[in-house]
């Protein structure tokens, strides 16, 4: 009877424990942090966006292109390709996808009692006889005792799994309709013309070089009033770019550059140059 009434305490201190327990910030707590991890996602892709997509007049950031192709009449000219920044860079769009909280409390109660009971008994006659009478005596001793002690433990364990799945999620209507607006203003302009002169290696110590072509009209106009970054010699010593300016001489069918240096006034042109790139007006 005993037994059971331990037990019955047992698990009514059990419950009482558990009711002790904050569950409004066991589980609360976990979920609010998900709320505000999914809060500053969204943050972290407008401030992207801001500061990526538009500078600090609110105009749209562009990367800008140069380079030469042919055009439909065969010329080589240059294009500048102006494309929006943001178009050409992943939105990061984080979601959380799934949240899942798994609390276990153990609570183990264990009692044990140990009950041990000894009767002990002890009994003394003696008898005497005489002629006319009997004499008895008779003592009698009865001792019992009765020990019983219980034990108690108590272990408490629990346990917190957070499990959080995130993805990159579909990018929002809206952004999908400036990224549209964007790409329609990616722009392609024509520039001048160019023309790409290969130049023989130099065979003297002026700075004189024969054209492997002749010039047209329109490249001999262009190269008027230009100046050139080109390898040189400065007092001897190699020097990647060196500015010059170059003139056009013909005589018969040959046709020469003679380049004068702007501020290197002793810069000999490098020995070999490789090609000349003249853009038109």
């Amino acid at each position: 009877m005993a037994d059971n009434q331990q037990l019955i305490d047992g698990r009514n201190q059990i419950g009482k424990e558990l009711a002790t327990l904050d569950f409004a910030n066991l589980i609360g707590g976990p979920l609010n942090a998900v709320v505000e991890a999914q809060a500053k996602a969204a943050l972290t892709t407008v401030n992207f966006i801001k500061e990526v997509a538009f500078d600090q007049e609110g105009k749209s950031r562009q990367v800008n292109f140069t380079y030469t192709r042919s055009d439909n009449d065969g010329k080589t000219r240059e294009y500048n390709l102006s494309v929006p920044f943001l178009t050409m860079l992943p939105i990061p769009y984080i979601a959380v996808k799934k949240a899942s909280i798994d609390f276990n409390a153990k609570i183990t109660s264990t009692v044990s009692s140990n009950v041990s009971d000894s009767l002990k008994t002890d009994v003394n006659a003696n008898a005497s006889t005489g002629f006319w009478f009997m004499r008895a005596k008779l003592q009698s001793k009865v001792a019992y005792q009765k020990n019983s002690s219980s034990n108690g433990k108590e272990q408490r364990t629990y346990d917190l799994h957070i499990n959080v799945e995130a993805c990159n999620e579909e990018m929002p209507a809206g952004t999908e309709r400036l990224l549209t607006i964007l790409e329609q203003s990616i722009s392609e302009q024509k520039g001048a013309e160019v023309f790409i002169v290969q130049l023989a290696p130099r065979t003297d110590a002026s700075n004189t070089v024969t054209l492997l072509q002749p010039l047209s009209e329109d490249a001999v106009k262009a190269l008027a009033g230009q100046k050139f970054m080109l390898p040189a010699l400065v007092d001897g010593n190699p020097a990647d770019a060196v500015e010059f300016t170059a003139s056009h001489e013909a005589s018969g069918e040959e046709s020469r550059l003679q380049f004068s240096p702007v501020s290197e006034s002793g810069a000999v042109l490098a020995t070999t140059v490789g090609s000349l790139t003249i853009r038109g007006n």
